[in-house]
């Protein structure tokens, strides 16, 4: 009767465990998720910063040392959609078409950034 109780036990705990261990495997794996997009987050964040500090505020064209440093942070991001953007404000060949594209990357920019719930 005792070792009827006592397996009964041990087999409840082995149970109860094996479902802890499996919902918190489930929120490691949130928790992972969460944080890659908060580096994504923060990459863009940056980039768009150093870009609206560097280039929309400077009042004389961009040296190639920022140019450079954009340039790899945009690469950082790891995004095609983003770097398609920016080759192509950097292609611009005017003012105006300049305008459009930096509007256009900015705007991506905005919507790459994932607001956690």
């Amino acid at each position: 009767m005792t070792k009827n109780i006592i397996i009964t036990i041990l087999i409840l705990t082995n149970i109860a465990f094996v479902y802890f261990v499996f919902t918190q495997n489930g929120n490691i794996v949130n928790l992972q998720k969460t944080i890659e997009s908060q580096k994504i987050n923060s990459k863009v964040v940056l980039f768009t910063q150093t870009l609206i500090d560097k280039v929309l505020k400077s009042t004389k064209p961009v040296d190639f040392e920022n140019r450079l440093a954009l340039e790899n942070m945009v690469r950082d991001i790891n995004d095609k959609d983003i770097l398609d953007k920016w080759n192509t404000f950097v292609k611009s060949t005017d003012n105006n078409q300049a305008q459009i594209e930096i509007k256009n990357l900015l705007d991506i920019l905005v919507k790459r950034i994932s607001v956690a719930n």
